[in-house]
């Protein structure tokens, strides 16, 4: 019964969070490898993480650890950005100018923004995935959506 609970979990979220680690990474690859670790590690604590209320932010947390560990590993410095980033024959972003002026942001910043208005979590829960206090997530919001404001501006003007 719980890897039914999983299976309608899986099909709901999985591309979802990918899209959310995609934007937050600025790599499509490793948030695919992401996504799937943590939907993997998911499954085997399926018992537990289903029933908790957030189960995807969980997921999201597990993909955007294990990618940040993965990349120490590998030593992958500077970040890729979007551009040079190979792109499958149907691109999971909706929007080629927002991942690139996402890939812009502070790591944080980015992050806290995807969450927000990509997988709609509040600043508690933000603050909660990210290890930082609800103001901190506030604030990494605010910031970020300035300088995505910012940086369209520039673009529309030059």
């Amino acid at each position: 019964m719980a890897a039914d609970g999983f299976e309608a979990f899986w099909s709901r979220e999985r591309d979802r969070i990918y899209r959310a680690l995609a934007l937050s990474l600025t790599d499509h690859q490793l948030a695919a490898e992401a996504v799937d670790e943590a939907m993997t590690r998911a499954l085997e604590r399926w018992s537990k993480i289903g029933t908790s209320q957030y189960p995807a932010a969980w997921v999201y947390r597990v993909g955007f650890n294990w990618a940040t560990s993965r990349r120490r590993y590998l030593a992958i410095r500077p970040l890729r950005r979007d551009h040079e980033i190979d792109r499958p024959e149907c691109d999971p972003l909706p929007d080629v100018d927002l991942a690139a002026q996402l890939a812009q942001l502070r790591r944080d910043h980015r992050a806290a923004v995807v969450l927000r208005h990509f997988l709609q979590f509040s600043p508690t829960e933000i603050g909660a995935i990210l290890e930082v206090p609800v103001g901190t997530a506030k604030s990494y919001i605010h910031r970020g959506l300035a300088e995505l404001r910012e940086l369209e501006q520039e673009r529309t003007d030059g």
